[in-house]
């Protein structure tokens, strides 16, 4: 099993409706990928460390389900056409479990 992982921030341009928007279609993504297992998306209610504001975690089978998703067309449209303009700054963690 591969967990995947997204720690991510909203630029201070990012109005509350877009802001919501995004997390609404991030959340739709299980429904439009279904190689994807588990997924879960919040918002950090850390008291220790506030970097980034979200994060997403979802498991796949393998690495070829997570490649899938990865390569595909509407992926790569959603991160230069959506991701890349509203976040300000992410991590990604991908590692076997």
């Amino acid at each position: 099993m591969i967990v995947h992982s997204v720690a991510f921030s909203l630029g201070s341009h990012v109005t509350d409706d877009v802001r919501a928007n995004l997390l609404t279609e991030l959340a739709a993504f299980p429904k439009l990928y279904p190689q994807m297992r588990h997924w879960r998306l919040g918002r950090n209610i850390s008291q220790r460390d506030q970097t980034y504001e979200y994060a997403f975690v979802v498991e796949f089978d393998g690495l070829e389900a997570l490649n899938q998703y990865l390569e595909s067309e509407s992926h790569e449209l959603f991160v230069q056409r959506r991701w890349q303009p509203l976040v300000s700054r992410r991590a990604i963690c991908t590692f076997e479990a």
